[in-house]
């Protein structure tokens, strides 16, 4: 997180180690305000307006970690505040992130070790569930299922155990969005089907 210099990721200010304990310790910008989760529970669709912008300042800022070859890897509602006076989403939490150089990326290296996964089964990419290569593309698919929870209520999957999920996420074709939500502008639509 402190590579990336964007309004909507979090500033980190200072990291260090205690001196007695060696413990790691960071200094990070204090957001006030909910986690996208808190402000918008499961169950009920969040106003279409302020999911657009949300999911732009999100995708904006995920660009932005990209362009600096961090991969979030765990991008989810109650990873994302939504600052009290500006309304801004603020993307937190980059402890499982990865970098990857551009040589990395072409190579096609590996960030688990094969046949791991490490995320939230609810959001993770289907590559990340089976453990294998992951790119920014994983990143776009878990705000693609955050963008179909918001505008639905629900989550594009409904498994019991984290396991049958990552499984539905592999192996399953999520439903088309505008199923659930006809009267969405079909290009809002088209995106989100876009990035599941």
């Amino acid at each position: 997180a402190a590579a990336v210099s964007h309004p909507s990721v979090v500033s980190i200010y200072h990291v260090g180690a205690l001196p007695t304990s060696g413990a790691t310790y960071f200094v990070m910008q204090f957001v006030d305000g909910p986690t996208v989760q808190q402000a918008f529970p499961e169950g009920a669709a969040a106003p279409l307006p302020r999911v657009r912008r949300l999911l732009g300042e999100v995708a904006s800022a995920l660009a932005a970690a990209h362009a600096r070859g961090l991969i979030h890897r765990d991008i989810k509602p109650s990873n994302i505040m939504l600052e009290a006076e500006s309304g801004r989403a603020i993307v937190l939490d980059f402890g499982i992130s990865a970098a990857r150089g551009a040589r990395a990326l072409a190579q096609g290296e590996k960030l688990t070790v094969e046949g791991t996964s490490i995320g939230t089964p609810e959001y993770m990419s289907p590559e990340q569930g089976a453990g294998d290569t992951v790119t920014e593309k994983s990143d776009i698919y878990s705000l693609g299922v955050m963008g179909f929870e918001l505008l639905t209520g629900r989550l594009p999957f409904r498994e019991r155990s984290p396991m049958a999920l990552v499984a539905a996420h592999i192996k399953d074709q999520p439903p088309r969005i505008s199923s659930l939500r006809p009267d969405l502008d079909p290009q809002l639509a088209d995106l989100i089907d876009r990035c599941l």
